[in-house]
């Protein structure tokens, strides 16, 4: 028998980087706790994991040890670097993180002008080695904008 598709994902099955994002318009609304703990429980059943803290306040970093996560993630999606060059290593294993910042703060302004500005990110995420992660988890901010 043949297990559903969410089973067969979280098992490994698929042979596919899945891209799930956490988001809501409202803030304190369990984003990031959930965010942190699916990817907990991902890594625990030994998934490899990829966060993305896409949220100017950086709880998620914080949870995983990162206490200044910098600028890197901001002049990525402003279009100066690489997302593999912004991935951490955290303490748990199967986990790893591109921590968010303060910086992200101003992403939205600075891409507002940009042509092609709502892709930024996804064509990031694309550029990413298929089978280095099985699963990359999105932190997003509380907003409907660009970052979402």
């Amino acid at each position: 028998m043949r297990m559903p598709k969410a089973e067969r994902a979280v098992s490994g099955e698929t042979g596919t980087m899945r891209t799930i994002a956490v988001t809501n318009q409202k803030g304190g609304s369990g984003k990031t706790t959930t965010a942190v703990n699916l990817a907990a429980a991902l890594a625990e059943k030994g998934r490899r994991v990829l966060l993305i803290d896409l949220d100017p306040q950086a709880s998620a970093s914080a949870w995983l040890g990162v206490s200044d996560g910098g600028k890197g993630l901001f002049d990525l999606l402003v279009g100066n670097g690489n997302l593999g060059d912004l991935v951490r290593k955290t303490p748990f294993e199967r986990l790893s993180l591109i921590p968010g910042s303060n910086w992200l703060v101003g992403v939205e302004k600075a891409m507002a002008s940009a042509v092609g500005a709502e892709t930024v990110l996804r064509k990031a995420i694309q550029s990413l080695p298929r089978n280095h992660w099985d699963f990359v988890l999105l932190d997003c901010p509380p907003s409907l904008g660009l970052m979402v």
